[in-house]
């Protein structure tokens, strides 16, 4: 459970809270297991938390935070926008500051406004994990971009020098406003991934399109060389502002997709859907 608005020691820090199931009843912070506790005024940690498997290696379940500040409307130049792979075991109040990874992201960004487990997408026996920016400036526009991140990292490092990294095509895309594992969308033995872009255009109006990317990528890749695509129907509704992938639901062996549009206008106006692909 996080609370990204807490206010620990100061302004807006954010916390996680860890509880150890079984999970029943009624739980406040002052049950949690442990706490990871923000480190910077106005960072926001725990505005996105994902279990992240054993992403170090040493046979200990891990978690990753991101805490991206307040994005790029109202920056703050005191912040840089950081996502953190905890390790466990956990217990206690730990610092967000001193985990395992800590990935640091463009300062006018918004990097960590989404995080997810990929799966072990390079083959190297540890999990793998995505991180959204739907703030990013890429190419002086603000298209946003998605990051693959490889679990083998540690230490403090700039994302950008470590991830594959799939930027948006157009100003205000909002691409990496969600990510999702895919499961192995081509068969080529390889996890691939989902990327949202709540904003983005198909063909002409913003009805948002959930893009799912090649784990196999290198480099820079441009969510337009996409492997599939799942774009909505309907201007404005935010269509892939969340998604939830990998699972095969309806059982014929392929991976399959779930994609929120909290605006679409079903029921009443702005009433929400969600579509199963």
């Amino acid at each position: 459970m996080s609370a990204p608005w807490a206010n620990a020691a100061g302004w807006y820090e954010g916390e996680v809270y860890l509880f150890l199931g079984p999970v029943v009843g009624t739980l406040t912070p002052a049950d949690a297991h442990a706490v990871l506790a923000g480190e910077f005024e106005d960072g926001r940690a725990g505005a996105s938390v994902a279990g992240a498997g054993d992403v170090d290696g040493d046979g200990n379940p891990d978690v990753i935070v991101g805490a991206p500040g307040s994005g790029s409307l109202y920056p703050d130049p005191g912040v840089q926008p950081t996502v953190y792979v905890v390790s466990g075991p956990f217990s206690g109040t730990m610092q967000l500051g001193s985990a395992t990874a800590v990935l640091l992201g463009d300062p006018n960004g918004a990097a960590g406004t989404s995080v997810a487990l990929a799966g072990d997408v390079d083959g190297d026996g540890r999990d793998d994990f995505l991180v959204g920016d739907p703030d990013l400036s890429v190419d002086h526009s603000e298209k946003g971009a998605a990051y693959l991140v490889p679990g083998s990292v540690s230490g403090t490092r700039d994302i950008e020098d470590v991830a594959v990294r799939f930027p948006g095509t157009s100003l205000w895309d909002g691409t990496g406003y969600a990510v999702a594992p895919a499961g192995d969308l081509d068969g080529d033995g390889t996890a691939d991934v989902w990327v949202g872009a709540p904003g983005a255009e198909w063909p002409s109006a913003s009805v948002g399109v959930a893009w799912g990317m090649s784990g196999a990528s290198t480099g820079d890749v441009p969510v337009e060389s996409a492997l599939a695509i799942a774009p909505g129907g309907v201007a404005y509704s935010s269509h892939a502002g969340s998604l939830a992938g990998g699972a095969d639901v309806d059982g014929d062996g392929q991976p399959d997709l779930v994609v929120g549009a909290p605006n679409a206008g079903y029921g009443s106006l702005g009433g929400g859907a969600a579509y199963l692909y």
